[in-house]
Order: structure tokens, then C-alpha cells, then sequence
């Protein structure tokens, strides 16, 4: 049960960055796997793999930090948003999946099936998102 009070009123408060945070720790994963795979790879790279951690930070890191900074939180925006970070989890995998391929040498097309699904939820989460944020339920 929770009966404390920490004074700052909205219990989400602490939660504020929680997403920015996870993606944020995602980018960081990324990067030293991506160097460790290089280790092993008999000096072969593939920039999908050395940029994997820009693409979640990118599309991750950074739009949950300037929606969190600029306190939008629409009413009904909780699908589009899930949404959204489906289609940046979908990219970030299809690029690593895409370095691992190609440092293989090898190729597969569910790796361009995925990258296409998670673009598309990108694209429909962000529309979502701006429906939402535009029918004026704004809650701060």
C-alpha cells in the first residue's frame, strides 16, 4: 500500500523520462554489442551494425524526450504511442538483424519484412500521435 507523499502531487511525476531512460539504456546495449560483435567478426563491419544504436536513439531517445519536456500527454493517444515504440523496436532490430547478414555475408528477406512493418507503425503511431495531440485533450 502506498501512503507516502513526496510532495510533487502527480505520482507519474517520478515517471517523466522512464521511456527516454529505457531507450536511452537500449542505445548504450547496442553500442558495446555492436563492438564486441566486431571483436568476433574477423575485422569484418557493417555500418547497420556500428549505427544501431543511433537508430534508437534517434527515433527513441529523442521523441520521448521532447514529448516528455513539452508535457503532451493527449487523451487517447495510448495505442498510437505503443505503436510508435513497436515500429522503433521493429527498425532497431531489422538493423542489427541486417548487420549481422551482411557480416555474415548471407541475406534474408524477412529482415526487409520487418524493417517495412516497423516503418509503417512508425508512420501510423506518429499520425496517431499528432491526431491526438490536435483534438485538444492535453493533460499536463
Amino acid at each position: 500500500m502506498y501512503i507516502s507523499d513526496d510532495g510533487c502531487g502527480d505520482p507519474r511525476a517520478k515517471a517523466k523520462y522512464k521511456w527516454t531512460a529505457l531507450y536511452i539504456a537500449v542505445s548504450v546495449f547496442l553500442f558495446v554489442f555492436s563492438r564486441v560483435y566486431y571483436l568476433y567478426s574477423h575485422n569484418v563491419h557493417s555500418p547497420y551494425m556500428t549505427f544501431a544504436f543511433a537508430v534508437a536513439l534517434v527515433l527513441g531517445a529523442f521523441p520521448c524526450f521532447v514529448t516528455s519536456f513539452l508535457k503532451l500527454k493527449p487523451d487517447g493517444a495510448y495505442i498510437p504511442v505503443r505503436l510508435y515504440h513497436s515500429g522503433a523496436a521493429a527498425v532497431t532490430v531489422g538493423c542489427v538483424l541486417r548487420g549481422v547478414f551482411d557480416i555474415a555475408g548471407t541475406s534474408s528477406v524477412y529482415q526487409g519484412y520487418i524493417m517495412w512493418t516497423g516503418l509503417v507503425m512508425l508512420v501510423l503511431g506518429t499520425v496517431g500521435y499528432i491526431a491526438a495531440v490536435s483534438g485538444g485533450g492535453i493533460k499536463k
